[in-house]
Order: structure tokens, then sequence, then C-alpha cells
């Protein structure tokens, strides 16, 4: 409707901006249509080049990097991301700036580039405490943390989430501050500090959001179970796990917690469902098997991987 009655008022520069969204529309939901977000995109380009609005064009430049992140055409991404960068910077829009290095930090991150993306990051953190954007440095921190933990470098990611969390929390903010509990308890997992992690989960379930969100701490205290070789503790844990899922329709990282499950059953001499997991290898998603791949029982167990 907008762009209808941006149309008929023959106003170029919210023609520009309509189309913009309608394209932010096709790529934000679930019925996800690139082509025709793009074409959205690609009208909304020409009517900001053609006006010389260089602030409209930056900000069709960083939909359509959006659209192709979303593809994980990570390279034509990168590409969009960066001349968006390159506007946001000769305007000295510090917000857009913060926003540009973010998005690039998203790209090296999907790269498996931990370092650029962490580069990236304290360049956007940098700025965000300037301008005194408080809920843009947490979210950069988490992310800094996020990177640190696919390095391995826990200790270091722990701090970052901590100072993520401490912002969070002094908004606050917590639904956000939870999910920042929960990293922090895999953290300690991941640094075998079990106690720690079991304790930071517990606590943690204490914050219902009635949407399922427990469930990633119950999965953590499954998997410091398994760890433990608590196997029993970890099958009944990971039970309660798969229902909540079921409830709540969460399907992220299904083959990783299914992984595990499998790992568990086979240990206490159960049977479990080798196609399930067969089923989810083939529609499985990225993140799933780049974390269930890293078992090392992995290839052993399935011969599909």
């Amino acid at each position: 409707q907008a762009l209808t009655q941006a149309e008929k008022l023959g106003d170029k520069k919210e023609i520009g901006h309509s189309l913009r969204y309608v394209a932010t529309m096709l790529y934000l939901f679930k019925k996800f249509n690139p082509e025709k977000s793009l074409d959205y995109l690609e009208r909304s380009l020409a009517v900001f080049e053609d006006l010389g609005d260089q602030e409209g064009i930056g900000l069709a430049l960083n939909a359509m990097g959006n659209v192709h992140s979303r593809q994980r055409n990570t390279d034509k991404a990168l590409e969009y991301y960066n001349r968006f960068l390159t506007i946001a910077e000769a305007l000295n829009d510090k917000r857009s700036i913060g926003a540009a290095l973010n998005n690039i930090s998203t790209i090296y991150m999907d790269k498996n580039d931990n370092d650029s993306s962490i580069d990236y990051l304290k360049r956007a953190l940098a700025i965000s405490k300037e301008t005194g954007e408080k809920a843009s440095s947490a979210g950069f921190l988490q992310n800094i943390g996020w990177n640190y933990s696919q390095k391995g470098n826990y200790s270091c990611s722990l701090d970052y989430y901590e100072g993520a969390l401490t912002i969070r929390e002094n908004l606050g903010q917590k639904l956000v501050a939870s999910g920042l509990r929960n990293f922090i308890g895999w953290g300690y997992k991941d640094m075998g500090e079990y106690d720690k992690a079991v304790k930071t989960f517990e606590k943690n379930m204490s914050f219902d959001d009635g949407r399922g969100s427990i469930s990633w701490d119950l999965a953590g205290i499954a998997i410091v179970d398994f760890n433990k070789g608590e196997y029993e503790a970890a099958r009944d844990n990971f039970d309660r796990v798969f229902a909540i899922r079921k409830k709540h329709d969460i399907t992220e990282f299904e083959l990783y917690l299914t992984t595990y499950r499998f790992l568990i059953y086979k240990h206490l001499g159960e049977d479990f469902d080798l196609p399930l997991i067969q089923k989810l290898i083939k529609n499985s998603k990225p993140e799933d098997i780049y974390h269930a791949g890293k078992f090392s029982s992995y290839e052993k167990n399935f011969r599909l991987y």
C-alpha cells in the first residue's frame, strides 16, 4: 500500500524506500523469495542512484547483501556489504558503519575466518562505545565471544559473554540475558568445568520464556552427564529436551542433539532409530553438519558423512 501511494504521488524517494521495505518482507519471512526480493532491491537501488541519494543507495546495497547472506552466497554478500561500508564511511554515518562492520563480520564467521570476524567486530564495538549504543555494544561483545569459542579460546570467550551479560541485565533485557547465560554454561562445559556449567544451566532454567528456551539448558546438562559417563541421567535429560522441543516445534541443531542421543543409547546398549539420523543428515542444515561432524565416532557410526 505504501508503495502504491508513493507511486501515485510520484515521490521517488519514498518509492525507493517502499521497494526496499517490500523486499525486506520477502527475505525476512518463511516464504523466502530471493529472486523477487532482489528484483525489488535492484529497482530501489536504481531509484536512489537516479536521485543521487547516497544514504538510500547504501541501505539498498545492505539489503541486497542480506539476501545473498541468507542464500549463503558469501562472496556476493561481502561485496554488497563492503560497498555499503564505503558509503557509510563517506557519509560519516557511524550507526551505518557499525551495522556494515557487523554484517561483514557475520560473513567471515560463516567462512570460519574467526580472526577477520573478530577484527571487524572490534571496530564495530569501538564505534558503539563512542556513540553510547549499549545494546549494540552487547551484541558485538556476544559475537566476539562466539568467535573466540569457535577458535577454542573458551576463557576469552567467557570474558566477552560476561561483558555482554552485564549490559543486557542493566538494560533489563531478560530474554537476551538468559540466552547469554546459556552460552556461558556451554563455555564452562567446553572448558571441562562441569560443576560451574551445571550450576549456570540450572540457575538459568529459573527463567522460562514459555517458548522452550529451557531445553537448551537441559541439553547442556545432558551433554555434561554424557561427558561424565552418566549415561542414564543423560538419557533422561535428553528425553525431557526432545519432549520440550517437540512441544514448541524447535528444530535448530536437531542433528547435533540427536547424534548425542544416539551415542547415549549406544553406550547403554539400547536400540535407537538409525534411519532417523539418516533422514536428518539428508535434510540437515550446514550448522548441524558442522557440529555433528565434530564427533570422532560420527563417520564410523553412520558411514554417511
